[in-house]
């Protein structure tokens, strides 16, 4: 008896989408990688949804700019969710438009394909901004107010960072000796070297996560090479 052979008698056999490799990676969040798979579907319950089952007495975005809310609009249509993922991909070195919901997904696809440090880096960001988003947006819902404010991106470049500072290191563990084994976790961080460990809380790490981050990739990579 195999719960793997019976499990594969069952189930059903379908073509495998292109973006698979997007949320499933090596290196994928586990919840920012539910939460991107679902958004790609487009099954998010967001207002042009919940609106016809009367659950919200409007499906107007919470983040107040005024429009309709659908999966399209929350990503990246609305002039705040914009401006993070702006912010976010300017992080990543790439500078370009917006592109409707779809053509994002497209164009992440044909620039993540395989498993290099900057593909990597990528596919993390994308995930991170779309279960941030979510929750900000889950937030913004429960309390039935949100106020007009400057968008701010300090969260998601905090969990950007800590997670590209345990992928960068994890990545270098064969050319260099100084934190061979790192664990991101949402409240503490500890790293090792030799016999020497030492417990980082996660707001001092966003802090020395980020300018080590930023000397590792200085000492190794060329930025026209990484990017």
């Amino acid at each position: 008896f195999s719960s793997k052979a019976v499990w594969e008698s069952m189930r059903d056999y379908a073509p495998i989408v292109e973006w698979a490799n997007l949320i499933w990676h090596p290196s994928r969040i586990s919840k920012h990688a539910f939460c991107l798979w679902l958004a790609i579907l487009g099954v998010h319950w967001t207002g042009d949804k919940l609106l016809p089952l009367g659950i919200v007495p409007s499906a107007q975005c919470f983040f107040n700019c005024g429009d309709n809310e659908s999966v399209e609009h929350l990503f990246f249509a609305c002039p705040y969710s914009q401006l993070i993922w702006q912010k976010v991909l300017c992080m990543c070195n790439i500078h370009r438009q917006i592109l409707p919901w779809s053509f994002e997904i497209q164009w992440m696809v044909d620039h993540t394909r395989g498993n290099r440090f900057p593909h990597m880096i990528r596919k993390l960001a994308f995930g991170d901004i779309v279960y941030h988003l979510w929750m900000e947006r889950n937030q913004e819902a429960l309390i039935v107010a949100f106020f007009p404010r400057s968008p701010s991106y300090s969260k998601f470049r905090e969990t950007l960072l800590l997670s590209w500072f345990g992928m960068c290191l994890l990545l270098l563990t064969q050319t260099i000796t100084f934190a061979p084994w790192v664990a991101i976790g949402d409240c503490s961080t500890r790293m090792r070297s030799g016999n020497v460990s030492f417990l980082c809380s996660t707001s001092m790490l966003s802090y020395a996560g980020a300018n080590l981050l930023r000397c590792l990739l200085s000492c190794y990579w060329d930025g026209s090479l990484l990017w």
